[in-house]
C-alpha cells in the first residue's frame, strides 16, 4: 500500500509549486512498481544463479571441458588371411598339356613312394594282325579277335627323375587317342612281343634310368589310332575325371 505521507514529504523536499495529491499518488504507484520489477528480477537471478551452482556440484556431474568424451576405440587392424593358392611346381608338366609326338612330360607318380618321371610319346605304327596270329600261346577268344580288326603299337620312353619309387609300368596309366569316334581295346602282351614290348623300370629305378617300352591297341575297321594321353587314377591328371596330358600326330 502506498503511504501518501511519505509521497507528500518527498515532494516537499522537491522544488517547484506544491503538487497535486492525486498526481502524488499515482507517481508514487509508479515508484513503487518499479522497485518490485527491480526486486523480482534481482531475486530471479538469484535463484538462477544457485540452481547452476547446485547443478555443478551434484554427484557424479561431469564438467565437458574438463571430462571430455572418451574416444570411440579403434577398430583392430584385420588380420591378412592366409593365400590358398597352392605353390605351383613350374618343373612339373601342368594338368591338361596338350604335346606333339616326342614332347617329354615331367610327371609325378606314386608307386609304393613318390617320385617323378619323364615319359615321351615317340610314335604310332599300325601293327600287323599276323604279329598276334603267330604267337603259339595266344588265348583263343583273343586269336578270334584278332583275325579282324586293326592293330596299333604306341612307343614310348620313361625315364626316372627322382624320388624311390619301387618300378613303374605306364601301361596302366595310358589310354589312346582314337580318330573314327570308336574306343579301342587294349591288348598287353608282356615284355616277349618283340614287334611291341612291354617295358619297366626297375625297382627301385636308378636315377637317370630311362625304359623304352610299347603298347598294343585293337580298333574296329575305320578308326584309327593317333596319340596316347596320360594320367593315374584318382589325380590331377586323371583320364576320366582329370586333365590328363596328351600327345597326338
Amino acid at each position: 500500500m502506498v503511504d501518501l505521507r511519505t509521497l507528500l514529504d518527498d515532494a516537499s523536499l522537491e522544488d517547484g509549486p506544491p503538487a497535486d495529491p492525486l498526481d502524488l499518488v499515482l507517481a508514487g504507484r509508479r515508484r513503487v512498481r518499479r522497485r518490485g520489477l527491480a526486486r523480482g528480477a534481482a531475486a530471479l537471478a538469484l535463484v538462477l544463479v544457485v540452481s547452476a551452482t547446485a547443478l555443478a556440484f551434484r554427484p557424479g556431474a561431469t564438467d565437458p571441458a574438463r571430462d571430455p568424451e572418451p574416444a570411440a576405440p579403434s577398430s583392430p587392424t584385420p588380420t591378412p588371411e592366409p593365400s590358398e593358392t597352392a605353390e605351383v611346381d613350374e618343373t612339373l608338366t601342368p594338368p591338361g598339356t596338350q604335346l606333339r609326338l616326342g614332347g617329354i612330360a615331367t610327371v609325378p607318380v606314386k608307386h609304393i613312394r613318390t617320385g617323378r618321371i619323364e615319359i615321351t610319346v615317340t610314335a604310332v605304327r599300325r601293327g600287323d594282325r599276323a604279329d598276334l596270329l603267330a604267337l603259339p600261346d595266344l588265348d583263343p577268344r583273343l586269336r578270334s579277335d584278332a583275325s579282324s580288326g586293326d592293330f596299333w603299337y604306341v612307343d614310348a620312353e620313361v625315364t626316372h627323375v627322382s624320388g624311390k619309387i619301387g618300378g613303374y609300368y605306364v601301361h596302366p596309366d595310358v589310354e589312346p587317342v582314337v580318330r573314327g569316334g570308336k574306343r579301342a581295346n587294349s591288348w598287353v602282351m608282356g615284355p616277349d612281343f618283340s614287334p611291341c614290348p612291354l617295358g619297366s623300370l626297375s625297382r627301385p629305378p636308378a636315377t637317370g634310368e630311362s625304359v623304352e617300352t610299347c603298347f598294343v591297341y585293337r580298333t574296329e575297321p575305320g578308326s584309327e589310332v593317333v596319340g596316347l594321353r596320360w594320367g593315374p587314377f584318382e589325380s590331377d591328371y586323371d583320364i576320366t575325371q582329370g586333365d590328363p596330358v596328351t600327345w597326338r600326330q
